[in-house]
């Protein structure tokens, strides 16, 4: 009788301690949880949601990517991200976003988001070898500011208002990216400075003078305001790194020319968010893209 009164302790035990956790709780698995907002996808660690980074995917158009011109605002410039699916799964730790051509495959692991861009060229033209495309890396608007309509809180932890926390990879290593110039890829500098002969200058030089120091990888750290936390953005191919736009933007522009006519490229990136340093963020890179 002991032994059947213990048993049903346990039991009543074990059914109020369930019943008393929370409800909805997102799966085990990575420690980042993602959510889906009006122009891309939110990353945040599960125990830090003051710590949210919002990927806008994506702005702009370089180079002849999707539309002719050597800069080209991005679907969703206007009034149509309405025509963007987003979906989240119910752990939180995989999206997708996704129109027409262009898909976006998010999934969580232990340091970050790996990210898989697919690009089909179902444009008029073949896209070049520069043709690259923005997405936006952003800690979010001023607190309280409203822009599309909406209103939500900047990450004060990775705003980086006097722009001493941003890095790029230059040609020795982590460069601290002081101002809005834009740091092209030393090894397809030629071919940008071909295209700016040819055109007798860039639409964007007004507002991204271009840096004489080239970028030497695809990665683009931030330290958080402690220099605690570091969260990046990295793809294997990229075309320039440049930011401190009015959203204290991080700009790693992907690489996803030369593509014909008819023909897709699928594309490796990454969004880092943990705690630990930059030079261990450029560590984990290296050894991510750089093998």
């Amino acid at each position: 009788m002991r032994k059947i009164a213990h048993g049903i302790l346990y039991i009543c035990c074990l059914f109020a301690l369930l019943v008393s956790l929370p409800k909805n709780l997102p799966a085990a698995g990575g420690k980042l949880l993602l959510e889906s907002w009006r122009q891309g996808i939110v990353v945040y660690p599960r125990d830090k949601q003051e710590m949210k980074m919002f990927l806008w995917f994506y702005e702009w158009n370089l180079f002849g990517a999707v539309n002719p011109g050597h800069h080209t605002a991005a679907y969703g410039m206007g009034s149509d991200w309405s025509e963007w699916e987003k979906t989240v799964d119910k752990d939180n730790t995989a999206a997708v976003v996704s129109r027409e051509n262009i898909r976006l495959e998010l999934t969580s692991v232990d340091d970050g988001v790996e990210l898989t861009l697919s690009m089909e060229n179902r444009s008029s033209h073949d896209w070049p070898a520069l043709a690259s495309i923005i997405p936006c890396f952003n800690p979010g608007p001023p607190p309280h500011g409203k822009k599309f309509g909406y209103a939500f809180k900047r990450n004060q932890h990775f705003a980086d208002l006097d722009s001493t926390r941003t890095w790029f990879a230059g040609p020795e290593g982590l460069t601290l990216l002081s101002n809005r110039s834009i740091h092209f890829n030393h090894e397809l500098r030629e071919g940008v400075e071909g295209v700016r002969d040819s055109l007798g200058g860039f639409e964007f030089d007004r507002k991204w003078v271009t840096s004489r120091l080239n970028s030497h990888g695809g990665l683009l750290i931030r330290e958080s305001e402690d220099r605690q936390w570091v969260t990046a953005i990295a793809w294997e191919r990229h075309l320039a790194a440049q930011g401190h736009n009015p959203w204290l933007c991080m700009h790693l522009s992907a690489n996803v020319g030369p593509l014909k006519r008819g023909e897709e490229k699928n594309l490796r990136g990454k969004i880092y968010l943990f705690r630990g340093s930059k030079e261990e963020c450029y560590s984990r890179y290296l050894a991510d893209f750089e093998q």
